[in-house]
């Protein structure tokens, strides 16, 4: 392991290069919560995101949303 996946694994507990794999996997069982939740943080602080597609971007939105946030649409009524 080089300093720079030591740095990553000190501050978010998984490699960049792994993160971006698991970012890329967002909805596979093959990962932990954990380490979706990790991969997430990575992913954020990195200083670009051009080898991450929108779509895969928007995936994982969608992924925290389900996983922070118990909503109903059926249950809001229109204002």
């Amino acid at each position: 392991m080089n300093d720079s996946e030591k740095r990553d694994m000190q501050e978010y507990g998984i490699t960049i290069g792994k993160a971006c794999a698991v970012f890329q996997q967002i909805k596979s069982d093959k990962y932990s919560e954990d380490e979706k939740l990790r991969a997430i943080w990575a992913v954020l602080d990195m200083p670009t995101h051009n080898s991450i597609t929108k779509d895969t971007i928007l995936e994982a939105f969608r992924w925290l949303f389900d996983y922070a946030i118990e909503f109903d649409p059926e249950s809001e009524t229109e204002k």
